[in-house]
C-alpha cells in the first residue's frame, strides 16, 4: 500500500508539472499495486486524456465504471475523449449517462457543445436556451448562445440577444464588436471596439480585445499600443500578446528584448517560449540566418514540453522544417498531423 501511495503522489507531482508521460507511468504502477483504487485510476485516465492518448483514457474510464457504475466523472471523461476522436454520437451517449438529477447550466452548455459538433444544431440551441433559463445573467452562456446563432447563420437572432443587454454595458459592447467582426462588418466593429475602451479603459481585457482586432486587421503598431496598455494595467498574460504583435510588426529587436524579460521573470512560461520560436523564425525569414532554425525548434519543443496543449508550437516546428534548405515538407506534414491528432477540429 505504501508503494502504491508513493507512486500515486509522484504521479500527481509530475502531472502538475505537465510531465504527463512520467505521470502516467507512476499512476499505472499505483493501480497495478491497488487495482480498485478509484482516485489513482481516475488520475491515470485524466493524465492519458491530457496527453492526447484518448483510447487509453477511454479504456481506463471503462474500468472505472466497472469499479463504480455510478461514477459520473468517468462518463464525462469518456465523453470528452470520444469527442476528441470525433466520435460525437458516442460522446453524447456518454455525456447523457452522466446527467445529474438536477442538471446545471454548465451541464447544458457542455451538452450543447457536443450536439453542435455532431451537427445537431437545433438541439444544441435548445440546450443553450435551457442553460440561459437557469442562469439568465451569465455572460458565458450569453456568449455561447450568440456564438452558436452566428455559426448557424442566425445573425439577426444573435444581434437581438445582444440587444437585450444595456447599451452601456462593457460586456454587451464587447459582444457586439465581436459580432460585427464575425459578420464582416469591420467598420462597425472598429467603432464598437473604440467604444469598449472608452467604457472600460481601466480594464486590461478591453485593450486585449481591441488589440486582437487590430492585429487581425493588419494594424500591428496600434495593436502593440493596446497590448502595452494592458501590460501597464497589470495583465501579465498580455506580455505574450505584445511579443506576438512586435514580431508581426517587424520590430524584432524590441520583441527579442521583451521576450527575454518575460523568460527571465517566468522561465516556465510555455507561450513565451513559443513567441521566442516565432521571433527566431521571423529573423530567419528576414535575414536568411538558417543557423537560428535549431534554436527555433528548441524553443517550440520547450513550449510543447511545458504545455502539450499549446498546439501553435506544432505550427512553429512545421514552419522551421519548411524554412530548411531543402524544405522538409513531409516532416512538416507529420508535425501538423500531430497537432490534428491532439485536436481534430484545430482549424
Amino acid at each position: 500500500p505504501n508503494e502504491a501511495t508513493a507512486a500515486y503522489f509522484l504521479g500527481r507531482a509530475q502531472a502538475e508539472q505537465k510531465a504527463l508521460t512520467a505521470a502516467i507511468t507512476h499512476f499505472r504502477k499505483a493501480v497495478a499495486l491497488r487495482p480498485g483504487w478509484l482516485a489513482a485510476r481516475y488520475a491515470l485516465a485524466t493524465a492519458c486524456f491530457e496527453a492526447g492518448r484518448f483510447d487509453e483514457a477511454i479504456a481506463e474510464c471503462e474500468r472505472l465504471r466497472q469499479l463504480s457504475p455510478g461514477l459520473r466523472q468517468a462518463h464525462f471523461l469518456s465523453a470528452f475523449s470520444h469527442a476528441h476522436k470525433e466520435d460525437y454520437a458516442t460522446a453524447i451517449e456518454e455525456y447523457l449517462e452522466a446527467r445529474p438529477q438536477n442538471p446545471t447550466p454548465s451541464y447544458y452548455l457542455g451538452l450543447a457543445n457536443l450536439l453542435a459538433k455532431a451537427g445537431r444544431h437545433d438541439e444544441a440551441e435548445r440546450s443553450l436556451r435551457r442553460a440561459r433559463e437557469l442562469a439568465p445573467t451569465s455572460p458565458t452562456l450569453l456568449f455561447a448562445l450568440v456564438s452558436h446563432l452566428e455559426t448557424t447563420g442566425k445573425w439577426k437572432e444573435a444581434e437581438t440577444e445582444i440587444g437585450k443587454l444595456p447599451g452601456n454595458d462593457p460586456f454587451a459592447v464587447a459582444l457586439l464588436a465581436r459580432h460585427y467582426q464575425r459578420a464582416g462588418r469591420l467598420a462597425d466593429a472598429e467603432k464598437a471596439y473604440s467604444r469598449l475602451v472608452q467604457l472600460a479603459g481601466n480594464k486590461p481585457w478591453s485593450h486585449i480585445l481591441r488589440g486582437d482586432f487590430l492585429l487581425g486587421t493588419g494594424r500591428y503598431d496600434q495593436a502593440c499600443t493596446e497590448y502595452q496598455r494592458a501590460v501597464d494595467l497589470g495583465e501579465k498574460r498580455a506580455r505574450n500578446f505584445l511579443a506576438s504583435a512586435l514580431t508581426a510588426a517587424g520590430k524584432l529587436d524590441k520583441a527579442r528584448k521583451h521576450i527575454a524579460t518575460i523568460l527571465d521573470d517566468s522561465p516556465r512560461d510555455a507561450r513565451a517560449h513559443l513567441e521566442r520560436a516565432r521571433l527566431l523564425l521571423a529573423e530567419v525569414t528576414r535575414d536568411g540566418q538558417l543557423e537560428k532554425l535549431d534554436d527555433a525548434r528548441s524553443a517550440a519543443t520547450k513550449a510543447l514540453e511545458l504545455d502539450p496543449s499549446l498546439l501553435e508550437a506544432h505550427l512553429a516546428l512545421a514552419d522551421a522544417m519548411l524554412l530548411e534548405k531543402p524544405p522538409k515538407r513531409l516532416a512538416a506534414v507529420a508535425e501538423l498531423k500531430r497537432a490534428l491528432a491532439a485536436r481534430p477540429d484545430y482549424i
